[in-house]
């Protein structure tokens, strides 16, 4: 099983768009106190204000570089973290709002598949413990007859011979898959992959990326991809939603993102995936100074410190999400510009985006 994580963006030929909602994000923010003792006090925004819908069988990439807030939301959409502000609904229910006892019979019904999988995995326990351990949680939430371990290792790869080892003893590819057999025992409806493939090497990549696609043709799943890396990505989800110091600054279906990316920040990440088939030369943008700190978000939009469009508005006015197409969705005051710029016939040539931003006319 594999797949290439250089082949042309996949046209997804299954129509989500009539799906049902599952998981629903309304105006989700998170912020954390920090400080204290020798220094004062700071409040610091990994989440803003986020809207997001996940519908039942796709899967929703969340991208954007590291300290943007990607797996702060994915604990959000979880109920994981507790929301500041706004509310996360899982199939209607606001999970804020939800007793201990509630909440508890739905986690059963929503996994988290981690990063880290040897923190993720108790060294003192057998592969086989760890993958039936959701049953033990869960037997009264789900009502299942955990069936036998060979079956859950099968299911995801693995010989039933790992079941008595320790998660010391494995390569990272199959601890990847034992938490991946862990996460899914139950049976949940909706899965958050937290870059589950950034610590493994390309070909074991290609290998999990399609393991977790075919697990979902099964199961139906949703699902949100978390990573930086929009070379996987593009060969994974249905929609793309941007990040950029807590906020979604552009979402939109795979195909159309990568095609033609509406944000100056999208448009830098796109430029940046590399392409090794001869003829598909881009425009290279390149960003000037590192993202603001999380505890000092610029005013207005917080990419206009980097961004070569920005102009007056950009600093004193945060842009609304607006649609720029079906499904396409862009936070920006020079969206339509950013498109133009982005048009293939202007990809081939290596620019820098500049310090001093050349001006143009402002509009809102």
């Amino acid at each position: 099983m594999s797949v290439d994580l250089d082949m042309p963006v996949d046209q997804r030929s299954a129509d989500r768009t009539s799906a049902e909602v599952l998981v629903a994000a309304h105006g989700v923010g998170r912020s954390f106190s920090v400080g204290g003792w020798i220094g004062a006090r700071r409040t610091i925004a990994a989440v803003g204000h986020v809207d997001l819908a996940i519908r039942r069988g796709e899967t929703l990439a969340i991208v954007g570089e590291s300290g943007c807030g990607k797996s702060t939301l994915g604990r959000l959409l979880l109920g994981l973290e507790r929301p500041t502000r706004g509310q996360v609904l899982f199939a209607g229910q606001d999970l804020a709002g939800l007793s201990e006892g509630r909440l508890r019979h739905l986690r059963a019904h929503m996994q988290l598949v981690f990063q880290n999988t040897l923190a993720a995995l108790d060294p003192r326990m057998t592969i086989g413990e760890q993958v039936l351990e959701p049953f033990r949680i869960h037997r009264n939430e789900t009502g299942t007859v955990a069936p036998p371990i060979e079956q859950l290792l099968a299911d995801v790869g693995l010989g039933a011979a790992l079941a008595a080892r320790f998660p010391h003893q494995l390569s990272g590819g199959q601890r990847q898959r034992v938490v991946m057999a862990r996460a899914l025992a139950t049976e949940p409806d909706f899965v958050v992959f937290d870059e589950p493939v950034s610590a493994l090497d390309v070909s074991v990549q290609a290998q999990i990326i399609a393991l977790i696609r075919s697990l979902q043709r099964q199961r139906g799943f949703a699902s949100v991809f978390i990573s930086h890396d929009l070379r996987v990505v593009r060969h994974i989800a249905d929609r793309i939603a941007v990040m950029y110091l807590g906020r979604v600054v552009e979402e939109g279906p795979i195909a159309t993102v990568f095609a033609a990316p509406a944000h100056p920040y999208t448009r830098a990440l796109v430029s940046a995936v590399p392409r090794i088939a001869v003829g598909t030369a881009r425009q290279r943008v390149r960003l000037a100074g590192e993202p603001p700190s999380p505890a000092a978000i610029p005013a207005g939009c917080p990419f206009h410190p980097r961004c070569a469009l920005a102009q007056d508005v950009c600093r004193v006015e945060l842009p609304r999400i607006t649609a720029v197409g079906a499904g396409h969705h862009v936070a920006c005051h020079f969206a339509a510009v950013a498109a133009e710029d982005a048009a293939p016939s202007t990809m081939t040539a290596t620019t820098t985006v500049p310090s001093a931003p050349p001006r143009r006319q402002a509009h809102a």
